[in-house]
């Protein structure tokens, strides 16, 4: 294999407003092995707020949001949430068009509820799509329904 050089970056932030919390991040990179290159693009963005009245806490030394503290009512927490995500990348030889072009977008809409600190069921509506930049058609259109259990400990 060749050596390929990679040059990675990367933008971050986040921000709590008691209920309401909001976070972004756009980052990418670029790979180089001297016969090809490729260059990759991705963004996302979260709005979250706390139906309940709770908030979530940053641990700044670890750089992470850390559990739900103080569930105030016995039924639990229960937080709604939206995000969209975007990623962009393409490859192509050293001196020739690209040989793949292609871009992926997705809106999530999400209903966590907390039963406990470490106990929370998660419920995701999304619908993405895939795009062929090089032919502008769409690849793929997903609608989907996910759901978890998540215990921590």
């Amino acid at each position: 294999g060749r050596d390929t050089d990679v040059n990675k970056w990367s933008l971050e932030y986040a921000q709590v407003r008691g209920p309401l919390s909001w976070q972004g991040e756009f980052s990418g990179a670029t790979f180089d092995d001297g016969a090809q290159r490729g260059e990759v693009m991705a963004a996302y963005g979260m709005l979250s707020w706390f139906v309940t009245g709770e908030s979530r806490s940053y641990d700044r030394k670890t750089g992470r949001f850390a559990r739900i503290k103080d569930i105030r009512h016995k039924p639990g927490a229960f937080e709604v949430a939206l995000r969209y995500d975007q990623m962009r990348g393409n490859q192509h030889l050293d001196g020739q068009p690209d040989l793949r072009n292609g871009s992926t977008e997705a809106w999530t809409l999400a209903g966590n509820w907390y039963l406990r600190d470490n106990l929370r069921f998660m419920l995701n509506l999304i619908e993405s799509r895939n795009r062929n930049r090089l032919t502008d058609t769409t690849v793929d259109h997903t609608r989907a329904v996910t759901g978890r259990l998540q215990f921590d400990f």
